[in-house]
C-alpha cells in the first residue's frame, strides 16, 4: 500500500501540464487553420474579379467587332448598321499604324463599376486567310483595359481581327 501512495505524490500535476500542452497546441492549429481559410477566401475572390474582368473584356471586344459589322454572309444586311457609328472605319480613316479614337464602355453589373477603355489599331490591308484575291482583309487590333472601381482590379486583353471587304 505504501508503494501506491508514494507514486501518486510524484505524478501529481503531470496530467495537467500535458492537457495544458495539448490544449496549446490545439489552440495553435485551430488559428493557422483560420488564417489558412482567410487566404483561401482572398484567393477565391481574386480569381472571381479576374474573370469578371477578362469576361468584360471580352464583351467590350465583341461590342466593337459587332458594332462594325455591316452584314452577314449570303447579303443580309445589318439593318442597324450606321457607318459614321463604325469604330473600325474610324480606325481605317486615322491611318496604318494609329490608335484610332478611344472608345469607352460602362459595364455596370451587380454594382461592380466596371469600366472599359478600348483602342483600335489598323494594320492595313491584305490578302485574307482561306479566301479569294477578290476578297482584302483589313487587319485590327483591339487593346481593351477593364477595371473595377471597388477593387482597382484591372485587366489588359488584346484581339487581333480581319474584316473582309471587296478588293479595291
Amino acid at each position: 500500500m505504501k508503494n501506491n501512495i508514494h507514486l501518486r505524490k510524484h505524478q501529481a500535476g503531470a496530467a495537467l501540464i500535458i492537457s495544458l500542452m495539448l490544449l496549446l497546441v490545439m489552440t495553435l492549429i485551430g488559428l493557422s487553420s483560420i488564417g489558412t481559410s482567410n487566404l483561401e477566401e482572398r484567393m477565391a475572390h481574386n480569381y472571381q474579379n479576374a474573370t469578371v474582368v477578362f469576361q468584360a473584356s471580352e464583351s467590350a471586344i465583341n461590342r466593337i467587332i459587332n458594332a462594325g459589322n455591316p452584314g452577314g454572309s449570303g447579303g443580309d444586311d445589318n439593318p442597324f448598321y450606321v457607318e459614321a457609328d463604325d469604330p473600325l472605319v474610324a480606325s481605317i480613316n486615322t491611318g496604318i499604324g494609329n490608335n484610332s479614337t478611344t472608345v469607352t464602355f460602362d459595364l455596370n453589373q451587380n454594382n461592380a463599376a466596371l469600366s472599359s477603355t478600348s483602342a483600335l489599331t489598323y494594320n492595313g490591308n491584305g490578302i485574307c486567310p482561306g479566301m479569294s484575291m477578290s476578297i482584302t482583309c483589313h487587319h485590327f487590333d483591339i487593346a481593351v483595359v477593364t477595371t473595377i472601381a471597388a477593387t482597382n482590379h484591372s485587366k489588359s486583353h488584346m484581339q487581333g481581327i480581319y474584316r473582309a471587304a471587296p478588293a479595291p
